[in-house]
């Protein structure tokens, strides 16, 4: 059986199995910024493969949506910086 839930609500369910508070934006740019460049790329890959496959959005997912599409952005930007200082 396929797990149907994107790489964010994944990160948000594994965190709260820890016990931890629900991930922000916020929480997940940071864990990225730890991550090899190998592993970043890969989640970049995943996020956009997510996109791609994606419908229309519903009026009540358009905030999501946005939100998601930002996130991403600051992803890449912050990949590209770390790529420019070697790492």
């Amino acid at each position: 059986m396929e797990d149907q839930r994107s790489l964010l609500e994944r990160a948000k369910f594994v965190s709260e199995s820890y016990g931890r508070p629900d991930p922000s934006g916020d929480d997940f740019a940071d864990g990225f910024i730890l991550q090899h460049r190998d592993n970043r790329v890969a989640i970049l890959d995943a996020l956009h493969a997510e996109e791609s496959a994606g419908g229309e959005i519903k009026f009540e997912d358009m905030r999501k949506a946005a939100d998601r599409a930002e996130l991403i952005g600051r992803l890449k930007d912050t990949h590209q910086k770390l790529l420019k200082v070697g790492r």
